[in-house]
């Protein structure tokens, strides 16, 4: 293993170590910097997005949510992918982007649907339905 990999290994690590231990800031430094190294994977990216959201990164969030989303289809892990979909969805729904949550959604519908089983992914989307027609009286 060369020394940049050693050390992108042991930044990610802290990231991981710093996401556990809910230090949202320094998950959100650490798994950053280690992605400006070498491109985070699929699971790391979802916990580089949560990092950014819990340390009120909300564009990172999504940007960061948006790349572990395609990152999971590029890994045949279509329900990871869809409760990234919903997540983003969700989120944007809630900060007033109405076009592109609907179009996260969908794209979450559409994975969840594929898979054809219940999953706690199908149940997120249920209930953000809920919401929606609570909303909508």
């Amino acid at each position: 293993m060369s020394r940049v990999e050693l050390l992108t290994s042991d930044i990610r690590e802290h990231g991981r170590d710093y996401y556990q231990r809910r230090r949202w800031m320094d998950a959100y430094a650490a798994l950053s910097q280690a992605d400006q190294i070498e491109p985070l994977d699929a699971s790391d990216l979802w916990l580089l997005a949560w990092s950014a959201q819990l340390s009120g990164r909300d564009e990172d969030f999504a940007r960061t949510m948006g790349r572990a989303y395609r990152a999971y289809l590029d890994e045949d892990e279509f329900l990871h992918a869809a409760r990234c979909a919903g997540w983003l969805g969700a989120m944007l729904g809630l900060a007033g982007e109405s076009g592109q949550a609907a179009g996260w959604l969908n794209r979450a519908q559409r994975l969840i649907e594929r898979e054809s089983i219940d999953c706690p992914e199908r149940g997120f989307l249920l209930m953000a339905s809920a919401f929606d027609h609570a909303e909508a009286g």
